[in-house]
């Protein structure tokens, strides 16, 4: 159990330096673009790697744990996407709070799927 607790917790950290990182390299505008961005890059790995899974091509369970529970854990961010959301229409941009939000859902299930099928796609299935 306790190598269960690191694992998720080493690859929390590298998940969540990953969306720092990422948030210092996207433009600051009015849409949170580093959060939206790390949502719906989070989405499309984790739909390749569940792709590949459905292929037969399993991940050990430490793998799991740190990339999957870890590291996309820490990378993607359900409460810092409702927040942002939250703030756009507290700020007058009701509208924009809106699309941000559908670009958010619609996008990450639109690159999940993506995500899913590629493995099909790159082994011939």
């Amino acid at each position: 159990m306790i190598k269960n607790l690191l694992l998720v917790a080493a690859g929390g950290g590298l998940g969540a330096m990953g969306r720092y990182l990422l948030g210092t390299l996207v433009p600051v505008t009015t849409v949170p673009l580093g959060v939206l961005s790390a949502n719906l890059i989070g989405a499309f790995v984790l739909g390749v790697l569940v792709g590949f899974g459905a292929q037969g091509q399993q991940m050990p369970e430490a793998v799991r744990l740190l990339v999957v529970v870890g590291v996309l854990g820490g990378f993607t961010t359900f409460s810092s996407f409702a927040m942002e959301a939250i703030l756009l229409s507290e700020r007058g941009m009701s509208l924009l709070g809106l699309l941000y939000v559908l670009i958010s859902v619609i996008g990450a299930l639109a690159l999940m799927w993506l995500g899913m099928k590629l493995p099909r796609l790159i082994m011939g299935l």
